[in-house]
Parts: structure tokens; sequence; C-alpha cells
């Protein structure tokens, strides 16, 4: 009686956690739906139409962007890619086939997290740089030589792209303090086989290993099975340690805070955000939440490792 009265009071617990999160997520999407509808609205305001054809054009307009899909992949997905960014990366790739350490190119950033896409519905404006950086082939990591030249190329490469794809006039590769490209170290190794991807989580787990090195695994790639297979091997890895909880969980935990962290919705993305306080209270909610409820997808695919459902969903690319 005693265990069954136990197993209750904690399987309430995890229940009530859970319509805890639910709530919410559900609570941010409404605020994120909110918040562009009436951003829109009160760009609308300076023209002679009636508030309430106001209201239908707006509400078309986010029809015909998919805005209801968008905000919903956002917290079901655990990346949410411009179509034009895809289309420049995998050309990008094509061009760089000449550098044979390059395994794949791996996007990061706000093309990557949501921020890029919630900018162009909020403002129609595209990014302007493109966070990325590769996976290498082989023991040893690429020479400043090499990665001199790789980014010579694709600095020369990217502008032209940007353009075919209808990218902003100014879009470029990543640069300056803190830039995010091969040059400034954004590069990993391929995982090579189950052994390597234990030994890369024992790493994490030390501390001495960067996360975004890791996340860097969990981001979509170029050629895309190439990243697929490096997660497959993780998550496999990764189930091998669920029996030591103290391990399996901090592993976990610290992972999953730092993808919080990538995933926050910043104030450049929300652009129109600022006319009137009421809308700047409903942005400061939704940039204060976005990166716990957008690591929600995340969370699932690292935590059903434990009960053995290894899996490697294909890479998906949303508008």
């Amino acid at each position: 009686m005693i265990d069954t009265v136990t197993n209750s009071s904690e399987f309430r617990h995890v229940v009530h956690e859970q319509t805890s999160l639910d709530s919410r997520i559900t609570n941010w999407q409404a605020d994120l739906s909110r918040l562009i509808r009436r951003s829109k609205i009160y760009q609308q305001l300076g023209s002679n139409l009636p508030l309430d054809e106001i209201k239908a054009v707006v509400r078309e307009h986010e029809r015909d962007l998919g805005v209801d899909r968008l905000i919903d992949n956002l917290v079901t997905s655990e990346f949410v890619v411009s179509p034009k960014v895809v289309a420049l990366t995998e050309e990008l790739h094509d061009k760089l086939k000449g550098f044979e350490f390059v395994e794949c190119i791996v996007l990061q950033g706000s093309a990557v997290n949501g921020g890029g896409v919630i900018r162009n519905v909020m403002s129609g404006a595209d990014s302007h740089d493109l966070d990325w950086g590769i996976i290498y082939k082989g023991e040893h990591g690429p020479s400043d030589d090499e990665l001199k030249k790789l980014m010579t190329k694709a600095n020369r490469v990217i502008p032209r792209l940007a353009k075919k794809y209808g990218l902003a006039p100014d879009f470029r590769s990543c640069h300056g303090e803190k830039a995010v490209n091969p040059a400034e170290g954004c590069y990993m190794p391929k995982i090579k086989d189950l052994e390597h991807a234990k030994y890369m989580w024992r790493h994490f787990n030390g501390g001495s290993a960067n996360v975004k090195d890791l996340m860097m695994y969990f981001q979509p790639s170029f050629p895309p099975n190439s990243n697929i297979e490096n997660r497959k091997l993780l998550l496999e890895a990764l189930s091998l340690f669920s029996e030591d909880t103290l391990f399996f969980n901090r592993v976990i935990e610290r992972f999953l805070n730092d993808w919080s962290g990538f995933h926050i919705i910043k104030d450049k993305h929300l652009e129109g955000a600022d006319t009137d306080s009421r809308l700047s209270a409903l942005k400061n909610k939704v940039v204060k939440d976005s990166g716990f409820v957008m690591r929600a997808a995340m969370e699932v695919l690292l935590r059903e490792t434990s009960s053995g459902a290894i899996f490697s969903r294909p890479t998906t690319y949303l508008a």
C-alpha cells in the first residue's frame, strides 16, 4: 500500500510538471502570435484603411506566411531554417568541394534557431550574415593555411549566392569579434564510431569540452546525412549511459541549458515591436521565455534515449 501511494504521488508530480510545461509553451506561443499580429496592425495604422480592414489584411498576411505553422515548429522542431538559406548553403557546399578535408557544412545561429524566420515575419528582413562551421574528415583538424584558403573562397562565393537566392544585398559570412565561421574555430571531427561518440559525452561531462562544439552535431548539415549519422551515434552512445542516472541527467541538463541560451529570441529578431508600451511588455515576455520553451523538442530527443527509443529523424528544413 505504501508503494502504491508513493508511486501515485510521484505520478501526480510528473503529470503536474508536464501540465505546467505544456501551459508555459502554449502561453508563449499565444504571446508570440499576439505580438506578431499587433505589430503588423500598428504598422498599418498610418494608412487610411478602417481598423477592421487592417485586421483582415494582417490575418491574410499571416495565412500567406504560415505564421501558425511557424510558431508551432518553433517548439516541436529542433531547428527552423529559411528555404533561402538552405538553398545558399547547399550550393556553397558544392562550391567548396575542392577542399577535401570538409565532410559537411553546418548551419548555426539565427539561420537555425528560429530567430531569422521570426525576423522575416516581423519586418520582412532577412539575416545579413551566415553563421556556419564544418565537420572535417580525418584525424587532425585543418591547418591555419587550409582554413584561410577555405574562407577566402567562401567570402567570395557567399555574397554572389545571396544575390542569387534573394537574400539581403550585404549578406556575407559571419565576421568580426566572436565570429561564427570555420576560421574562428567552428570545426569539429566526424564521429567515427560508437566509442568516439562515448568519448565525446565523457569529455563534455568533464566540463572541458565547449558545449557549442557538441551542439554542432545537432544542427542541420549539408549534405544532411553527415550530421544525421553523427547525431545517431551520439544518441546511441548517450543511451548507454542512461543507467548511470547522475551522469545521464547532468549531461542532459548541461546540454539543454546551453541549448536554451542558443535559442533565445533577441530584440533584433523582433523589429517593430517597440512602437507601443503594451507591445514592448509583450515582447519582453516572449524574449524571456523563448530559450526555455524552444528547448522542448531537444529535451524529448535526448530523454527518449533512456527508454531505448534511439532514432534520428530525417533533417527537415522548415520555412
